[in-house]
């Protein structure tokens, strides 16, 4: 029986992780975005589509690993699937740029380069070798050691959840509430299934006993469910539940973080700035490189950005893949922040071919404002439209540049 624990807990602590990697990517769900669109066969519509469908994915294979549901069948073999796909890209992503920056694994709330997220895939796929092989989610024939095991496997999910909220003084980071709260929920309602089935078997067995006991009742009058009717029937509500659980599974990452249909095309849509964009301060206050004087002619777009600012990565690393699909888009970046910073920052948005410099001090505050990042779309000196970086869409800047065919 001990045995049996800590593989459901081991079963249990696989579906918590790939409910976190889900949950992880969803805030903010950008970065994951991207990553398709970087792929190359993925235009902007259908990414975040496909970014929250494999995020539905991830937490119904954590959901069926915390429920025990057709963990050899379904949970075990889609789990290990999605382990090697992810392997494969982090193998091509080290290849082709090397072993660095963040491979997005649990978004940003746990920094990874690719080779230690490939040696998390590597080490998870073990476990799921293991569980395979020793561990089938049946907690029992009996009912009773069954209850023993339940009440077993919930009882670590509180103690694990005290002492993390001990830890964090009562006061977790809001990314690993929702998985505190769903380990605990589930385990909770499966053990209350399981009481059910055990309270309900032991008042049938108890009439069975007084109808048997009557020596006056034919034993033709007494209802009797055999064995394979009462497998039919838990094997048809564990279909059900299985059927519930896939369906939730997906639904969430569109119900959390709903995608905005129409956002993409919006934002020329929005009346122009017409402000004139002082260069000069940045012509005379510019350091590392110093800006083309064709700044002040035709048609740019200027980023403004922190190299501590998380948004401004994100932002960062949308523009790249832009840049990459058409180099003749004339992006240029204004960063801020002590030159020892850009290293990673160009280790995590492999920008450093944008043309960049960097401004300080109230200069950089004078031209971009206190929100970061800040896009200006600039045509000769004079701002026309400033673009948040999830409106920023290349077909509509291809457009206002008359880039597109």
């Amino acid at each position: 029986m001990l045995k049996k624990i800590s593989l459901g807990l081991l079963c249990a602590f696989m579906g918590a992780v790939f409910i976190f990697s889900g949950y992880s990517k969803l805030y903010p769900i950008e970065p994951f975005e991207y990553t398709f669109v970087d792929l190359g066969f993925i235009n902007w519509q259908i990414a975040p589509f496909i970014a929250r469908f494999l995020i539905g994915l991830e937490f119904l294979i954590g959901a069926l690993l915390i429920l025990n549901l057709s963990l050899r069948k379904i949970a075990y073999k889609l789990g290990s699937a999605v382990l090697l796909l992810f392997c494969i890209y982090l193998i091509l992503l080290i290849f082709f740029t090397g072993n660095k920056g963040n491979c997005g694994c649990f978004g940003t709330s746990i920094q990874m380069t690719p080779l230690q997220a490939l040696i998390k895939n590597i080490i998870m796929l073990a476990v799921f070798f293991v569980l395979n092989r020793y561990y089938d989610g049946k907690f029992s024939k009996s009912l009773t050691k069954g209850l023993i095991i339940e009440v077993a496997l919930l009882i670590p999910f509180l103690l694990v959840i005290w002492g993390l909220f001990l830890l964090f003084n009562w006061q977790p980071p809001n990314s690993l509430i929702p998985i505190f709260a769903f380990s605990f929920i589930s385990r909770a309602i499966f053990l209350i299934i399981v009481i059910l089935l055990y309270l309900k078997r032991k008042d049938k067995s108890k009439l069975t006993e007084e109808v048997l006991g009557d020596k006056n009742i034919p034993l033709q009058h007494t209802t009797q469910h055999t064995p394979s009717q009462e497998g039919n029937k838990k094997n048809r509500l564990l279909n059900y539940l299985i059927l519930f659980v896939f369906v939730l599974s997906f639904a969430m990452p569109f119900i959390l973080n709903t995608v905005e249909l129409n956002y993409s095309e919006a934002y020329l849509n929005k009346p122009e700035e017409n402000f004139k964009i002082e260069l000069d301060s940045l012509y005379n206050h510019a350091t590392l490189n110093a800006p083309p004087k064709t700044l002040s002619e035709g048609k740019h777009i200027i980023a403004f950005m922190s190299l501590t600012c998380p948004h401004c990565r994100i932002a960062a690393n949308k523009i790249r893949i832009i840049h990459e699909r058409n180099p003749s888009i004339p992006f240029y970046f204004v960063l801020n922040g002590d030159t020892e910073k850009l290293k990673p920052f160009f280790e995590n948005t492999h920008t450093e071919n944008i043309p960049h410099c960097i401004l300080l001090g109230r200069s950089f505050v004078y031209l971009a404002g206190t929100n970061m990042p800040a896009i200006y779309m600039v045509n000769n000196s004079i701002v026309e439209h400033q673009v948040n970086y999830m409106d920023l869409d290349q077909g509509e800047v291809e457009k206002w540049l008359h880039l597109s065919p």
